[in-house]
């Protein structure tokens, strides 16, 4: 997902916050990066094509990699891009080997968060950067609230998402596992009232290519 502007369709909103990473961390030809969590490499074949970086998709579902391969062999990006079968708090890579690193909505999938940030962290050379777009609660979630737990418990199941945080214990964990966090912003708020992130699981952003990328629901 991602904010979407006046008039702007899900895959043009996919599409410019994918090549805004690539722009943020300055992604160049000869960078080694990791996109954690890659999915079936629907970011890695726009930003490698964006940038000409050399990025190796981080995945521990061997059908995603699969589908992922024939992307990026379709894309001509199978010179400089890759991907690597490995759970991602626990990858057979030595320490520094990558440039910088990125993930879309992966982060919260990890069971353990701060063991996940600590193993970007020793992946990633010295003054490298890491770019993590991720589902995180607002300040404004109350423990004490059952409608509130609800909501969350709901989220979580749906998306296997486990112990979810709010923005703040997201950034003390990045924190603790080394990184200094440079800026940190709330996408969802900055989305379109008109066309808000989430028009595609209300059903109300209908087109061949909204249906291709995700499925109408709610």
């Amino acid at each position: 997902f991602s904010a979407r502007r006046r008039g702007e369709n899900l895959v043009a909103s996919q599409k410019r916050q994918e090549e805004g990473v690539g722009e943020l961390l300055r992604l160049k030809p000869g960078m080694k990066v990791a996109d954690v969590g890659c999915g079936v490499g629907g970011p890695l074949v726009t930003i490698g094509k964006a940038t000409g970086a050399s990025i190796t998709g981080l995945n521990f579902n061997a059908h995603q990699i699969a589908r992922g391969q024939q992307h990026v062999r379709k894309a001509g990006l199978d010179g400089t891009c890759d991907f690597l079968l490995a759970n991602f708090m626990d990858v057979p890579l030595e320490d520094g080997h990558f440039d910088a690193i990125y993930s879309f909505e992966a982060i919260c999938h990890a069971p353990d968060t701060a063991l996940l940030f600590k193993e970007l962290y020793r992946l990633l050379k010295p003054g490298g950067e890491i770019a993590a777009i991720d589902w995180c609660l607002t300040e404004r979630f109350d423990d004490a609230n059952p409608k509130h737990c609800d909501i969350r418990d709901r989220i979580e199941f749906s998306n296997a998402t486990p112990d979810l945080l709010t923005t703040q214990q997201q950034l003390d964990v990045m924190k603790q596992a080394g990184f200094e966090v440079l800026s940190a912003t709330d996408q969802a708020a900055e989305s379109d009232p008109e066309t808000p992130w989430y028009m595609a699981l209300q059903g109300k952003d209908v087109s061949l290519a909204s249906l291709a990328r995700i499925p109408a629901g709610r």
